[in-house]
C-alpha cells in the first residue's frame, strides 16, 4: 500500500496565544486583474525560461538527457542527492520537480500518488499536523505544484478531486460559520490578525491556489458525498461580513484591506512583535506569497513604494544578524533552537529577496549574503530543494557591510540596534520597547542586550545577554530580561507597556530612550492588564559610544501608593559568575571580556542568583539602591572590549552644580567621554545654566541628554589649574538634535590660557 505522506516541515509547530487584533478594513488597492494570471500550465516558479536554466544546472537537457562533460552545480548536486538518499523526507512537489528536470517516469508517478493520498487524507491530515491547519501552506504547496506542474499527466477526475481538496482545506482554514465548523473546527485561529504567524502561513496557502488554479476553478469541494460551493469569509467569524467566491478577489482583498494596514502600521520598520524566530516564519511566507504573485500575475507587491515593509523586513534581517554572522537577536519565541543560530532559513529568506527585488540594491544585497554568508541550507535537509530553485549565481552581488550603517530602527517593534561595525569583533547593542500585544513576544520593555563575538560567532558572543540563548525553554517572563522588576511582578499585557520615545544615531553615538512606565501593575497574570499602577516614571536612556562603551541611565518614580516598593534592576551574565570588585564587575568570555561598572545608585546593593537552579545557565545580578527615595537614577558603565583588556577605563561620577543632571566620565586615554542626562525624576529639560566640571589635560567629548529639541546653546569653559568649568546655557549657536542631544568637544591643552568660549 501506498504510503499517506506527511509532510515534512520547515518550522516546529507553533502555539501561539493572545488577543485577536483586527485591523480596520482600508480601501483596496487595485489589484491585477485574474486574466493575467497564464492560462497553460505551468505557470508557477518554473517559467520565464527558469525550467530549462535548473535543467542545464543539472546537466539535462530538454529532453531529459544527461549532458556529457557538464558539472553540475553545487545546489543541484544537492538536490539530487537528496531525492536520491532522503526520500523518504520529499514531498509531492520534490518529486514534481525531480520529473520537470531529468523526466524521470517514476518521479512522476510517486508525485501524482503522493498527491493523491494527500486529497485521499483530506483534513484528517492537516489537522494531524496541527489543529489550527499551520501547514496548510505546505499540503497546498504540494498538491498545487503537483496540480500546476504535471497538469498534462492527470485526469480530468484528477484535476477535479485536486481542486475540490484545496477549496475544501481553504474554507476550513478561513471559514468559522456553521458549515465549516461541522466539518472541521479550527477555531478561526487568528485569519484576521496579519500581526501573527499563523496569518501568513494562510496567506501563503491560498496563493498556491488561487495561482494553481485560476480560470479552471471549479469553485466547489465535495464532502460526505456531498457538493457544496466554495467561499471565503473576510471575517471568518462574521457570516455577514464579505463573501468571496473568488480565491485571487479573496487573497488580493486579505492583503489590501487586512496585510498593509497592518504591516504599514505595527511592522513599520521590519521588526515583529512575536520575536525574532515567529517573525522570521512569517517573513518568509510573505515574501514567497509575494514573489509567486510577481512571477505568476504580474503584481510586483515586494517593490511597492506604498508599503515598503517588504525591504524594511530585509534590513531588519541583517541587522538582527549579530557580528560574527554565527547568531540572531534571541527577541521573543525561538522553538525551533532557542539559541538563534543562523540556518539555512536566513538562507532562504535572502533567496527570496535576492530574486523578489531584483534589479535592486536590497537583491545585491541578498545575493551577496547569499555568496559570502550562508552558503547553503544543508542544516535543514527539507529545505534543499529551495536552494536548487532559488539560487542564482550570476546575480550580481554588493557588499552591505561596506555599505550600509551601524544602526538600524524598526519603529513598531520598538527595536533600537546599534552596533561598532560590521566586522566579525563589532560589538553590537539591541534595546527594545514596544506594546506587548501578541503571544511569543516578551514581557522584557526596556531590556538590553550587548554582544561581542567571542571567536566563534556563537551565543558565546553575548556578553550581557538574556536567558533566552542559555536555556532549553522560551522563558518570557520580565525576570528573563535586562529591565526592572518591582515588587517581584511581571510586566502586564497590553497596549501602552513599552515604546521606544526618541532614537538619535550620530557620528560617534547611538541614543535610544525607552518608556515602559505603564508597564508595572499588580495582579497582571500573563495575558492581563493589571490591577493597580504601581510605577509613575520608567525611563530608559541607553547610549552607545562607539565602538566599545555603553551607558544605561534608568529613571524610576514608583507611583503613589508604591513609595516603599522594592524596585530591582536586572542583568544577565551568561556561565559562570564574574569577578566583583565593590562596584565593578568584571566578565571574561573567550577572546572577549566585558566590564560593568556601577555609577548610580551611590548607595548600590547587589545580589547575585545563579539561574541554574531554573534550567538557565545564567547568573543574574538584582542591583537595588539601599535607600529608599521618592525616586530612583540608575547609571551603569559597561566597555566590552579584547579578553586582553586588563582593566576597565577608569570611570567616574559626574553632577552638575545644581544636581540638575548627573553622568559619568569615562577616561579613555586617547579621548574623556562625559555622557550626562537629566536628574529631575520625571525627565524634565534643565532649567537655568548647566555648570561642572571636568579635567583639563586630555581631549573630551561631551554629550548632554535630555535637553530641548532642535535648540541653540552657548557653551562656555573656563579653566583653573588643571580643571574645566563648563558652563551650558541656551542662546548660542551650538544646536541640539532633534532628539535633544548636544554634543561637542574640547582639546587638551596643558599649560594653556582658558579654552576660548564656544
Amino acid at each position: 500500500m501506498f504510503r499517506i505522506p506527511a509532510l515534512k516541515h520547515s518550522l516546529t509547530a507553533w502555539c501561539s496565544a493572545g488577543v485577536l487584533w483586527i485591523s480596520s478594513p482600508a480601501a483596496a488597492q487595485k489589484a491585477a486583474p485574474a486574466a493575467s494570471i497564464p492560462s497553460g500550465h505551468p505557470r508557477m516558479v518554473l517559467i520565464d525560461g527558469r525550467l530549462e536554466e535548473l535543467r542545464a544546472l543539472a546537466c539535462y537537457d530538454n529532453n531529459g538527457n544527461p549532458i556529457p562533460g557538464c558539472t553540475r552545480s553545487k545546489q543541484a548536486s544537492t538536490f539530487l542527492n537528496f531525492m536520491a538518499t532522503d526520500a523518504q523526507e520529499a514531498e509531492a512537489w520534490h518529486w514534481a520537480l525531480l520529473y520537470m528536470i531529468t523526466g524521470d517516469e517514476s518521479a512522476a508517478t510517486t508525485a501524482i500518488q503522493e498527491a493523491d493520498a494527500l486529497v485521499a487524507c483530506s483534513f484528517t491530515c492537516v489537522a494531524q499536523s496541527h489543529g489550527q491547519f499551520l501547514y496548510v501552506r505546505d499540503y497546498m504547496r504540494s498538491v498545487a505544484l503537483v496540480y500546476d506542474w504535471l497538469y498534462d499527466r492527470l485526469t480530468a477526475q484528477q484535476k477535479h478531486d485536486y481542486i475540490s481538496y484545496m477549496n475544501l482545506m481553504l474554507v476550513l482554514t478561513w471559514n468559522e460559520d456553521s458549515l465549516a465548523h461541522n466539518i472541521y473546527d479550527t477555531d478561526d485561529w487568528m485569519t484576521s490578525n496579519p500581526m501573527n504567524n499563523f496569518y501568513y502561513t494562510y496567506i501563503l496557502a491560498t496563493t498556491y491556489v488561487a495561482l494553481a488554479t485560476e480560470g479552471e476553478n471549479h469553485g466547489t469541494f465535495d464532502y460526505n458525498g456531498q457538493t457544496y460551493d466554495a467561499y471565503y469569509l473576510m471575517e471568518g467569524r462574521d457570516a455577514s461580513s464579505d463573501r468571496y467566491t473568488d480565491l485571487y478577489e479573496f487573497l488580493m482583498a486579505k492583503i489590501n484591506q487586512q496585510m498593509w494596514p497592518s504591516l504599514d502600521t505595527r511592522g513599520k520598520g521590519g521588526g515583529w512583535f512575536e520575536g525574532e524566530n515567529y517573525g522570521r516564519a512569517s517573513k518568509r511566507h510573505l515574501l514567497e506569497s509575494l514573489l509567486l504573485l510577481k512571477q505568476t500575475a504580474g503584481l510586483d507587491l515586494l517593490n511597492d513604494p506604498a508599503h515598503p515593509f517588504p525591504k524594511q523586513a530585509f534590513y531588519y534581517e541583517l541587522y538582527s544578524i549579530q557580528p560574527g554572522d554565527g547568531v540572531c537577536y534571541p527577541g521573543g519565541d525561538q522553538p525551533s533552537v532557542a539559541q538563534a543560530p543562523v540556518r539555512g532559513y536566513s538562507r532562504h529568506f535572502m533567496l527570496l529577496v535576492a530574486e523578489g527585488m531584483k534589479g535592486t540594491v536590497e537583491s545585491e544585497y541578498a545575493q551577496y549574503w547569499c555568496d559570502h554568508v550562508l552558503l547553503d541550507m544543508n542544516d535543514i535537509s527539507i529545505m534543499k530543494p529551495w536552494d536548487f530553485v532559488l539560487y542564482h549565481s550570476e546575480y550580481p552581488e554588493q557588499d552591505h557591510k561596506a555599505a550600509l550603517p551601524n544602526n538600524y530602527l524598526a519603529e513598531a517593534a520598538g527595536w533600537a540596534h546599534s552596533r561598532s561595525g560590521w566586522a566579525d569583533d563589532a560589538v553590537s547593542v539591541v534595546m527594545v520597547s514596544a506594546d506587548r500585544i501578541e503571544g511569543h513576544q516578551h514581557r522584557d520593555q526596556n531590556a538590553f542586550v550587548i554582544y561581542r563575538n567571542a571567536g566563534t560567532g556563537g551565543r558565546d558572543g553575548w556578553l550581557m545577554t538574556d536567558v533566552m540563548p542559555f536555556s532549553d525553554e522560551n522563558p518570557d517572563w520580565t525576570w528573563a530580561h535586562n529591565t526592572l522588576i518591582v515588587n517581584d511582578t511581571e510586566q502586564r499585557w497590553g497596549n501602552g507597556t513599552g515604546k521606544i520615545l526618541k532614537y538619535d544615531a550620530q557620528a560617534g553615538y547611538v541614543y535610544a530612550v525607552g518608556d515602559a512606565g505603564d508597564a508595572y501593575y499588580t495582579n497582571p497574570g500573563h495575558y492581563g492588564e493589571g490591577d493597580t499602577k504601581m510605577l509613575k516614571v520608567y525611563q530608559r536612556e541607553l547610549v552607545h559610544i562607539l565602538p566599545n562603551y555603553i551607558a544605561v541611565f534608568d529613571r524610576v518614580v514608583p507611583a503613589a501608593g508604591f513609595e516603599n516598593a522594592v524596585i530591582k534592576n536586572l542583568f544577565h551574565y551568561p556561565y559562570d559568575k564574574p569577578a566583583v570588585s565593590g562596584d565593578l564587575i568584571t566578565e571574561t568570555r573567550s577572546a572577549s571580556k566585558l566590564f560593568h561598572k556601577v555609577v548610580l545608585p551611590s548607595t548600590p546593593a547587589l545580589t547575585w542568583v545563579d539561574e541554574a537552579s531554573s534550567g538557565h545557565d545564567t547568573w543574574r545580578l538584582e542591583l537595588r539602591d539601599a535607600t529608599v527615595r521618592p525616586g530612583y537614577l540608575y547609571m551603569n558603565v559597561f566597555q566590552a572590549s579584547s579578553s586582553s583588556v586588563a582593566a576597565m577605563t577608569p570611570t567616574e561620577r559626574v553632577t552638575s552644580k545644581d544636581g540638575g543632571m548627573a553622568g559619568a566620565v569615562i577616561k579613555d586615554p586617547a579621548q574623556h567621554h562625559v555622557i550626562m542626562f537629566s536628574a529631575d525624576p520625571n525627565g524634565a529639560t534643565p532649567t537655568g545654566s548647566i555648570i561642572y566640571e571636568v579635567g583639563a589635560l586630555t581631549p573630551s567629548s561631551h554629550k548632554l541628554f535630555d535637553l530641548l529639541p532642535s535648540t541653540g546653546y552657548r557653551i562656555d569653559v573656563a579653566r583653573h589649574d588643571d580643571v574645566r568649568v563648563i558652563t551650558v546655557a541656551k542662546g548660542g549657536d551650538r544646536y541640539t538634535t532633534a532628539a535633544g542631544v548636544l554634543s561637542f568637544e574640547l582639546e587638551g591643552e596643558p599649560g594653556a590660557s582658558p579654552v576660548a568660549r564656544r
